[in-house]
């Protein structure tokens, strides 16, 4: 190689050193670190293995009461439209049973005025109570 090759080749790597400076950096200091720490490395990679364990048996935890809780609320929702139905499946028999009574008042009173009625309706109400 020519000294000319040479200086251009150590003039690009100084450009990308320059802008790209971190990649050396951390390379040199996974190395440094390597080097100290060789044999605490395998109680490191032990711990995180350790700890993500833990990890996915917590998250397996949590999912689990998840389920629970969305059974739970299902249910509850189910019950809650059961007995939204059944109430107005009463409501529906009273507003029968309710228009059928207009509708035989009107029958039995005619014509009548709406005082008379209201009238009459008060004083049937007042018979009932008695």
């Amino acid at each position: 190689m020519s000294l000319l090759a040479i200086k251009t080749f150590l003039k690009k790597a100084y450009v990308l050193v320059k802008n790209y400076w971190y990649v050396p950096l951390g390379l040199l200091a996974t190395a440094i670190t390597w080097f100290f720490y060789k044999q605490k490395a395998e109680v490191m990679v032990d711990n995180l293995k350790k700890t993500r364990e833990a990890h996915k048996k917590e998250v397996g935890v949590i999912n689990d009461a998840h389920k629970k809780e969305v059974i739970a609320r299902d249910k509850a929702v189910n019950k809650f439209v059961e007995n939204n139905k059944a109430i107005e499946e009463q409501l529906e028999e009273r507003v029968k049973v309710i228009t059928t009574k207009i509708e035989q008042r009107k029958k039995e009173h005619g014509s009548k005025e709406i005082e008379e009625l209201a009238k009459a309706l008060a004083d049937s109400i007042a018979k009932g109570k008695k």
